[in-house]
């Protein structure tokens, strides 16, 4: 059993999570409980004072006590009542309950300095004069005794307090232990052996074990009636908890029987796909009746009513991995059906969900009897369509899998409408298509020609205008041949692409011998690789195990490859006027080449000088480090996108690791006064981006220095408010209340931090003079979390904010 959560509970006292680690011993903490209930029950009850049902409450556990001072000379006496919600006894010296009772009622003498006036106004010298005392004039139906348990433990100098509380509870004659979540029977002796009351170093040991700190006894008279009168309002507001938490229950195992089931089919043309919610405990009865009224909702352009959806369609269950439909299920069911009371979860077999077919009734024709495993086989009939090449809409049928195959050639003339004279059987095995002639097949079984459950037969016709092979050949195309773009470089540096029909039953070395002469290259001169750079470099590797899908592109390159020797980039060329960049090509380059290949090759591609060429690699929103000539390209991955901008600045071949290349745009705002009344239209905009060097060992102040110095800027280092922001932020999106550019946000970075510890190479970095104005957002900008810069330079004039008030 999980332990419940008490967040609930301390958030009703008002307590925060730190207070929660605060210690409370259990007599406070059950003064906070009855307060707050108290205040709790006033609210639902619209009560304005404690007076009301709420007092019956307390009548659980509150008693009276009168205090008296007496003189005995004169025989006057004063007495006040006051009330208590539990009492606290005094253990030390005291051996037993009683006499810490004892002590809490005893009789006091006032002499000396604690001498009383009495009613005649004369301090009373002789002894036993004045007595001070009380006793219970009232006693609670539940009565709580704290037992005082602070001791000092001379050998830490400390007070200590009690620890970690549990309960023992009686019911009837046996003990429980509730410790947390751990609930389990204890002996009466295991609980009287927390009781005690020793004092001193005894009390320090016992303190740091299980001591009773809390005894809860309820009056005998009070026991005639569930053990204790609970109030009627008490009794009403448990019955309303209990009633939301059988509810609430419920509805948690409501959530657990819930699934989603799917429900598909194709009728007349028309595409059937949706999800119906059902129980797992649902009887098969009640799961088709919900299945057909939620099918009736949504194709009211087919069915008319109930009666044209059992005459058109029927409810399978569906085979995942036979891919066929198996169990019928009546839409509606006889009294006598056992099958009508199955719960849906038994045919769930233990699965998370379950799907269902809507098989339609075949044209002219009845629906086809249905055999079921283990004795029966479903099998999937597809009528190809000489018009566009494609198979029909699947027709099922079932038949016993010891079934002649003339036997299965009969059905399919009956409820496909091929005579089975004219019947061609493909079937797809392995990497072949085998072709078959039921009529030739009288004497052979289905089991005989490796037909199985799940098996799709593919129905060419014979006396159609397809002959020979044709049929054969549809269904190879259908299966084996996909269409690929393949690229290349020509004889004049130029690249060309083709699209390209491949056989993935092919090896490397077969596709290689079809497009070498598609390319005009010998087949020993190229290599090809995938999308990711892989390299296609075993040649007897058939195609189908090369993971390549339809429409991906495989490149060619020249040369002899091994698996790992190629690396592709994409290339993006990125303006520095906005940041924004521009897909420019591919580029496939040898693992052991030097970086200045590359940057020669990419300079070539984008047509600027080769010393101008800044290259990093997009590491997934942020930005490599510089690829230095000198760099090896061994160790980058085998695909890569490449950032490339122009750098007016050489960098250096041999630039120093203390240095840092960030690139940085600058906030520039105006406001002018517009109107009599003084108000400001914002207008905010970005400088083109600087691709600035810094050193890794300076502050953010001097780092701040650079930048004043790179943008011209007028006001002092150390007031430029400085910000990072991630790339991939659309510039026209960003929000300025995002951007947190008030220091007292705390995203701006502190000036007397260091650059290492801060920023990294790449970094994009947003500076502004805080001089210039920034407008105040509105509450809706506010709960949106801030306002565009797009969307504020649309804005009409922004009313300043009011003059900050005097200093004091």
């Amino acid at each position: 059993m999980a332990a419940l959560s008490t967040k609930s509970l301390t958030n009703s006292f008002g307590w925060t999570s730190a207070d929660t680690f605060e210690q409370q011993d259990v007599q406070e903490f059950f003064h906070v409980l009855l307060n707050t209930m108290e205040e709790d029950e006033r609210q639902n009850t619209n009560l304005s004072s404690r007076e009301g049902a709420w007092i019956k409450l307390h009548d659980l556990f509150q008693g009276e006590v009168v205090n008296f001072v007496r003189c005995e000379e004169i025989g006057y006496e004063s007495k006040t009542s006051s009330s208590f919600v539990d009492i606290s006894l005094n253990l030390n010296g005291n051996s037993n309950i009683f006499d810490a009772l004892k002590q809490y009622h005893e009789v006091v003498h006032l002499t000396g300095d604690n001498r009383l006036k009495c009613e005649d106004g004369v301090l009373r010298d002789a002894e036993f004069f004045t007595v001070k005392g009380s006793f219970f004039s009232q006693l609670p139906q539940v009565l709580l005794l704290h037992l005082q348990r602070f001791v000092w433990d001379w050998e830490t100098d400390t007070r200590i307090k009690g620890g970690h509380y549990f309960a023992y509870i009686r019911v009837k004659d046996g003990w429980f232990e509730f410790n947390d979540a751990d609930i389990k029977e204890v002996s009466q002796q295991t609980v009287l052996s927390t009781c005690g009351c020793d004092a001193g170093v005894g009390a320090v040991k016992r303190l740091k074990a299980a001591t009773a700190y809390m005894l809860v006894y309820g009056r005998e008279d009070a026991r005639d009636e569930n053990d204790v009168k609970v109030p009627e309002m008490v009794r009403e507001r448990i019955d309303l908890e209990n009633s939301k938490l059988k509810e609430a229950k419920l509805a948690e195992e409501e959530k657990k029987n819930t699934v989603f089931c799917t429900v598909r089919g194709k009728v007349k043309g028309i595409d059937i796909d949706r999800k119906v919610q059902l129980s797992k405990k649902m009887s098969l009865r009640t799961t088709s009746t919900t299945i057909a009224r939620d099918v009736l909702a949504d194709t009211a352009n087919i069915f008319d009513n109930m009666e044209s959806l059992q005459e058109t369609v029927r409810l399978r269950r569906w085979d995942e991995a036979a891919l066929v439909p198996q169990l019928h299920i009546p839409w509606t069911f006889d009294e006598s059906d056992d099958l009508a009371n199955k719960a849906l979860m038994e045919m769930m077999e233990g699965g998370a969900n379950v799907e269902f077919f809507l098989e339609e009734k075949p044209a002219n024709a009845e629906f086809p009897p249905i055999s079921l495993p283990p004795r029966g086989l479903t099998i999937r009939v597809c009528k190809l369509q000489e018009t566009t090449k494609q198979p029909s809409e699947s027709v099922f049928l079932s038949i016993d899998k010891e079934s002649s195959c003339l036997q299965l050639a009969n059905d399919v003339e009956a409820f496909v409408g091929v005579p089975t004279a004219s019947q061609e059987w493909l079937v797809v095995a392995d990497d072949n298509v085998v072709q078959s002639f039921p009529s030739a097949l009288a004497d052979k079984t289905l089991r005989d020609i490796n037909v199985v459950h799940g098996t799709t037969i593919y129905l060419g016709q014979t006396d159609s205008h397809l002959q020979g092979n044709q049929h054969k050949q549809m269904v190879e195309d259908m299966f084996f041949t996909t269409s690929v773009k393949v690229q290349w470089e020509n004889g004049v540096g130029a690249t060309e692409e083709t699209i390209f029909a491949l056989d993935v039953r092919w090896t490397v070395k077969q596709l290689k011998e079809q497009l070498s002469a598609r390319i005009e290259k010998s087949q020993q001169s190229f290599h090809l690789l995938l999308p990711d750079g892989k390299a296609l470099a075993e040649e007897e590797k058939k195609l189908k195990d090369c993971e390549i899908s339809a429409g991906e592109a495989l490149r060619v390159v020249d040369g002899t490859s091994s698996v790992c020797n190629h690396i592709r980039f994409e290339v993006f060329q990125m303006s520095l006027s906005d940041c924004s960049q521009a897909y420019k090509g591919l580029v496939d380059f040898p693992r052991s080449a030097q970086t200045s290949s590359l940057r020669d090759k990419v300079a070539h591609m984008l047509n600027i000088p080769t010393a101008q060429v800044c290259m990093r690699r997009d590491t997934g929103g942020s930005l490599s480090s510089i690829l230095l000539d000198e760099h090896k390209l061994e160790r980058l991955p085998a695909s890569n996108r490449l950032i490339v901008h122009v750098q007016e600045e050489k960098l250096s071949e041999d630039k120093s690791t203390d240095v840092l290349f960030v690139y940085v745009r600058r906030l520039e705002t105006d406001a002018g006064d517009h109107g009599s009344d003084g108000s400001k239209a914002w207008k905010g905009r970005l400088s083109p981006c600087c691709h600035v060097p810094i050193h890794k060992s300076w502050s953010i102040e001097q780092a701040a220095a650079r930048l004043v110095q790179v943008f011209s800027l007028s006001c002092p280092p150390r007031d430029l408010a400085i910000i990072r922001v991630p790339w991939g932020t659309p510039m026209d999106a960003l929000s300025v209340a995002k951007l947190a550019w008030r220091a007292s946000e705390g995203q701006v970075l502190d000036m007397a931090a260091g650059v290492g510890e801060n920023i990294r190479e790449g970094s994009l970095l947003f500076i502004r003079d805080p001089k210039e104005w920034l407008p105040a957002l509105s509450q809706q900008d506010t709960k949106e979390r801030g306002v565009s810069i797009a969307k504020l330079n649309q804005q009409p004039p922004i009313s300043p904010p009011p003059p900050p008030p005097p200093p004091p």
